[in-house]
């Protein structure tokens, strides 16, 4: 699973809440960070897909990808969630995250592509900004309370 953050400190957040349930379920997965803030070892494994949940930013897995044995490696990825997307709508940020996520669907092509963001009311008019890279076939599907 690759978990996309518009924030470094996001990043470290998330990935802190992400290890507590997954050990309390005795997963046995990696959570790593791929951001700024990550350690040498951190970005060794994520290089190396030694890390079964990946945070990071948008900057830092276009990075990542930047080296030539990356796309292979992510053909196994079966999930990306992209935490606060709502922040990279309209910006160059976004933008690069938008490629970022055609390479790894061209890689991936089951890959299951998630957006979280706090509030739901737009939801459904800035689905289309990441719908670009979902095959025509599937659907954009939103649950939520609709605050």
């Amino acid at each position: 699973m690759l978990w996309v953050t518009p924030l470094r400190a996001l990043a470290s957040d998330t990935a802190r809440a992400l290890q507590a349930p997954i050990d309390g379920l005795g997963l046995g997965w990696r959570v790593g960070l791929r951001s700024g803030d990550a350690s040498n070892r951190d970005r060794r494994l994520a290089r190396e897909g030694r890390i079964d949940v990946l945070v990071t930013t948008p900057e830092s897995l276009a990075l990542l990808l930047s080296y030539p044995d990356t796309l292979e490696r992510m053909r196994q990825l079966r999930c990306v969630v992209v935490d606060e997307w709502h922040e990279l709508l309209g910006n160059k940020r976004g933008v690069l995250l938008q490629l970022n996520l055609a390479l790894l669907r061209e890689a991936a092509p089951a890959m299951q592509l998630w957006g979280c963001r706090p509030h739901w009311a737009t939801c459904h008019r800035h689905a289309t900004y990441f719908c670009h890279t979902v095959h025509r076939q599937r659907s954009w599907k939103v649950h939520g309370s609709g605050r």
